[in-house]
């Protein structure tokens, strides 16, 4: 499977929230976010699975608090 980096940026009312990277095509990043719910919370669920480059100061903290927590428990 070939990946390409095509950076994508989710914006909600205007204001970017999320930037991504790896395949942010509209058949692969666009149509995973046409198909979700909308919340911000699976908007963030669809992001992840693309890579979240930046993230909105709103969510950017808890992000960073998963991360973290995901890589401790993958050294233990």
């Amino acid at each position: 499977m070939v990946k390409i980096g095509t950076r994508a940026l989710i914006s909600k009312n205007g204001r970017p929230m999320l930037a991504t990277h790896w395949d942010g095509y509209p058949s692969s990043l666009g149509m995973e976010l046409l198909h979700c719910d909308k919340t911000m919370t699976d908007v963030i669920k669809v992001a992840k699975r693309h890579t979240i480059d930046a993230a909105h100061r709103s969510i950017h903290e808890d992000l960073n608090r998963q991360r973290v927590k995901k890589l401790a428990k993958n050294t233990v």
